[in-house]
C-alpha cells in the first residue's frame, strides 16, 4: 500500500496550492519570495511523501531561491530580472504540479473494502458522512454502531464487508 497523507498535511497542501495559484510571478517581493522558499523547503525536506528525486530537485530550487532572496534583500534588485522571474515561474509551476499530485494520495483506506480514500472516514469520534466510492458505505450512517446493544465499529465493518462481498 502506498503512503497515506495525514489530514494536517492535506490541509497544508491545500493552503500551498492556493498560495501557488495566486503567486504573482511578475513581481519580486521579499515576503512572497520568502514564503515560496518556505514551501520549497518543506517539499524538499519536510514531506515524507515526496519522492527522493523530487526532494533533490526542490533542494536545488531552495538553494537558488536563497541566493535570489539574499541578492534582493541586500541590494534591492537582482542582476538579470527576466531570468530570475522565469526561474521563479518554473519553480512555482513545478511545485504546483507536485502539490496537485500529492493531493491525489489517499488519506485513509476504506475499512470495509480497502479502497484508498482522500478523506478520513472518522476523525476521532466525528464521522465524515462521506461515502466510499467503491462499496458505498456512508461513514457515520452505515457504520454507526447504535441500538440497545451496540457492536464495536470494527465488528460493524466485518459485517459490512461480508455483506459487500456477498452482493458481488
Amino acid at each position: 500500500m502506498e503512503r497515506l497523507i495525514t489530514e494536517k498535511e492535506r490541509k497544508w497542501l491545500l493552503e500551498v496550492q492556493h498560495f501557488l495559484r495566486s503567486y504573482n510571478t511578475t513581481k519580486l517581493e521579499l515576503d512572497t519570495l520568502g514564503r515560496l522558499q518556505g514551501v520549497v523547503c518543506w517539499l524538499a525536506h519536510g514531506m515524507e511523501v515526496v519522492p527522493p528525486q523530487e526532494k533533490n530537485r526542490f533542494s536545488h530550487h531552495w538553494f537558488e531561491l536563497e541566493l535570489i532572496y539574499a541578492d534582493l534583500k541586500t541590494r534591492g534588485r537582482v542582476e538579470d530580472k527576466r531570468r530570475v522571474m522565469a526561474y521563479i515561474a518554473q519553480v512555482v509551476l513545478g511545485a504546483l504540479a507536485l502539490v496537485e499530485e500529492l493531493l491525489k494520495l489517499p488519506t485513509a483506506y476504506c475499512p470495509v473494502c480497502g479502497y484508498p480514500l482522500t478523506f478520513a472516514p472518522w476523525s476521532e469520534d466525528q464521522p465524515s458522512y462521506e461515502a466510499c466510492p467503491c462499496c458505498m458505505t456512508v461513514f457515520g450512517c452505515d457504520d454507526f454502531p447504535g441500538g440497545e446493544d451496540p457492536l464495536p465499529r470494527h465488528e460493524v465493518y466485518k459485517q459490512l464487508r461480508k455483506q459487500w462481498k456477498a452482493e458481488g
